[in-house]
């Protein structure tokens, strides 16, 4: 794969654990083609890198520009409280 298509990008992953037991799911919410599962947590990332060479082998294959990776920002919300509505925010949110 060009380096175009690589050199000085990261794609950022989630990786979470759904409620089934023994099932990790790991996404790239930039990238919808990339997406992939495991039964541990090292084989979910594992096999996300796959799923991410892949789907960036696509893109480049069809033509596709590379989406921008997501942005981490931060949010505060009002919270709802007995005593009327208050700032909120969760640490490094």
């Amino acid at each position: 794969m060009p380096a175009s298509y690589t050199e000085g990008r990261t794609h950022t992953a989630l990786v979470y654990d759904p409620e089934t037991p023994g099932t990790w799911i790991a996404e790239f919410p930039a990238i919808l083609e990339a997406h992939s599962f495991g039964r541990t947590l090292e084989e979910a990332l594992a096999h996300a890198k796959e799923a991410l060479e892949l789907a960036l082998a696509y893109l480049k294959e069809t033509g596709r520009p590379l989406p921008p990776d997501v942005r981490t920002v931060q949010v505060g919300i009002e919270a709802y409280t007995r005593g009327g509505c208050q700032k909120a925010s969760a640490p490094g949110v």
